[in-house]
């Protein structure tokens, strides 16, 4: 081993990262363009996000760093071009994509150039201060440990819980007791399949007493779908987008569901659960995206 050599290595290094930087702000730049155009939709992606992970093959930590930063510079074109200017990396401009606005940006962008990355973070977490990091780990088959955050109020309202546990019980309870009686309370009272259950009861239950059922016909447009619609249709969807991809892949959203209609209301369609289906909405976005481009 020579120096030359060692030089050699140097000099092809320092060429391979420039074009990296070079590709890498390339890139930034293409998603802020898909991003505007929803041309992620055309490759049957329901976000940036997935895009970019499932159709470039990027890891999921440097597709959302780079969707982050894309997504911004649609507000503060800056974003960007500093980072095709190469006066500071993309993993700073991503912490600061959270707080930065067009009025603060030079203050926010000098930082991103200048400090260090313990600095931004300090700044950062003044601007915006964050709650404990969250985690949900498992520690054994059946065990897992939770880290939150907690503010006063909520930590009082939890020792009362544990309070008023123990008096029933006869006994101290532990904080996992706490939170498992809480889950249960709360899914009673907010899941919509538990609601759907016990409609379903109840209906039964009913039907059992009176021996027939009236069902009443519902009008083609109605805003607010009948509760015993939307319970059939819980229940059958398990409160879980129905979107299954190519690949025969349910998506495995359960938040921000919205309801489709297969046949749309203009056309006829009604509100019935066999004409309806849960899809979260970025796969709401895209099936009525493919369906426009179906007509045109």
């Amino acid at each position: 081993m020579t120096k030359k050599q060692i030089q050699d290595w140097h000099e092809e290094g320092v060429q391979l990262a420039s074009a990296y930087l070079k590709c890498e702000a390339r890139m930034v730049e293409l998603l802020s363009l898909i991003a505007h155009a929803n041309g992620y939709l055309h490759f049957q992606c329901p976000s940036l996000r997935q895009y970019a992970i499932n159709k470039w093959g990027l890891p999921e930590f440097t597709a959302a760093d780079m969707v982050t930063v894309a997504r911004k510079s649609l507000e503060i074109p800056e974003l960007l071009s500093t980072l095709q200017r190469g006066q500071t990396s993309l993993s700073k401009l991503r912490r600061i994509c959270s707080v930065i606005t067009p009025a603060e940006k030079t203050e926010w962008l000098d930082l991103a150039e200048r400090g260090t990355n313990r600095e931004i973070e300090r700044a950062v977490a003044a601007a915006r201060p964050q709650p404990v990091d969250e985690s949900l780990n498992f520690k054994d088959e059946d065990l897992s440990e939770l880290r939150v955050g907690l503010n006063e109020e909520t930590r009082k309202n939890l020792e009362r819980i544990r309070d008023l546990l123990s008096q029933q019980r006869g006994r101290a309870v532990t904080l996992s007791e706490c939170l498992e009686q809480m889950t249960e309370i709360v899914l009673e009272k907010i899941d919509p399949i538990k609601k759907a259950e016990r409609a379903i009861k109840r209906s039964t239950a009913k039907r059992e007493k009176l021996g027939t059922c009236q069902i009443r016909k519902f009008t083609r447009a109605r805003r607010k779908l009948p509760a015993r619609v939307e319970h059939a249709v819980n229940l059958r969807d398990q409160g879980q987008c129905a979107h299954v991809d190519l690949q025969g892949q349910r998506c495995p959203n359960r938040r921000w569901l919205q309801r489709h209609h297969l046949k749309p209301v203009s056309m006829g369609g009604d509100n019935s659960a066999t004409n309806l289906r849960s899809l979260c909405s970025g796969h709401h976005l895209l099936v009525h995206f493919q369906e426009k481009e179906n007509l045109s």
